[in-house]
C-alpha cells in the first residue's frame, strides 16, 4: 500500500512569517447574507509557506519563476540532521550517502517548531560549506524544513552555490513525520507564475513507486523525473 505524506506548510493568517514580516492576508469580498455565497481575496508573498526559489531571487540575470520545474516521480532522500545545532556543514553531510542526481530533503530540529506564531530567528540553516558540498555532488534539488535556507551569511552564498549550478531550492517544508529514508518519491508543484523570484508550491512525499496517473500532470511543464 502506498503511503502519502503532505509536507507542505499550512497557509493561514497566523502562520509563521519569515522574520515576522506578514506575508499572507485574506479579505472577505462576498458573504452569504448579502450575496448568497462566500468569496475571498488572497494576498501573499511568493515566499510564504512552502515555495521554490528561482535563481532570480539572488542573481540579477537568473531565470525566473516560469522556468521552475515540476518535480514528479522523483526519488528523494530525507537526511536526518536533527542533531545539528546551528548550521549544516559539509562535515555534517559527508556522513550521508549522497549521489549525483539525488533530491535531498534536510530534516532538522526545525521540523518540530510550530507552523503558526512567531518566527524562530535561530533556525537551523544550510551553511555555505554544506551547499558547496551538495553542489559538488551534483544533486538535483535541496529542500529544507524552515522558511529560509540560510541566515547570518552576507551575500547569500548557500543560495548562490546551489542556484548557480541549476540546483532547485525548496524552502518551508514540514518534515516532522517524515522518517530518514532513501525510498521516498517526491511530488512538488510550483504555481505557474510568470516573472517572479519564487513560487508557492505543494509538496507530497510518497513511500513507494509513484502512481502512473501523476505523470500526465507535468505534460506541459519542464519536469524532473
Amino acid at each position: 500500500m502506498k503511503r502519502y505524506l503532505d509536507i507542505s506548510w499550512p497557509l493561514c493568517a497566523d502562520m509563521v512569517h519569515y522574520k515576522d514580516l506578514s506575508a499572507f492576508y485574506v479579505t472577505q469580498t462576498k458573504n452569504f447574507a448579502e450575496h448568497g455565497m462566500f468569496q475571498s481575496t488572497l494576498c501573499m508573498s511568493s515566499h510564504a509557506g512552502t515555495h521554490i526559489d528561482a535563481p532570480f531571487h539572488v542573481m540579477q540575470d537568473g531565470q525566473r519563476s516560469e522556468n521552475l520545474r515540476v518535480i514528479i516521480e522523483a526519488k528523494c532522500k530525507v537526511l536526518d540532521c536533527t542533531n545539528v545545532q546551528k548550521a549544516i556543514s559539509a562535515d555534517d553531510l559527508r556522513v550521508h550517502n549522497i549521489e549525483a542526481g539525488d533530491i535531498i530533503l534536510l530534516k532538522t530540529s526545525n521540523s518540530f517548531l510550530p507552523a503558526t506564531g512567531s518566527f524562530e530567528y535561530q533556525f537551523v540553516y544550510l551553511a555555505a560549506s554544506g551547499a558547496e558540498y551538495l553542489a559538488s555532488k551534483r544533486v538535483k534539488v535541496v529542500g529544507i524544513d524552515y522558511l529560509g535556507l540560510e541566515r547570518e551569511q552576507p551575500g547569500h552564498p548557500s543560495h548562490k552555490a546551489l542556484l548557480s549550478q541549476g540546483i532547485m531550492i525548496i524552502e518551508g517544508l514540514r518534515l516532522e513525520h517524515a522518517q530518514p529514508d532513501d525510498r521516498y518519491t517526491l511530488l512538488c508543484f510550483p504555481l505557474r507564475i510568470i516573472g517572479l523570484e519564487a513560487a508557492p508550491a505543494r509538496a507530497i512525499l510518497l513511500f513507494g513507486p509513484c502512481p502512473e496517473e501523476a505523470v500526465s500532470l507535468s505534460e506541459h511543464r519542464p519536469i524532473i523525473q
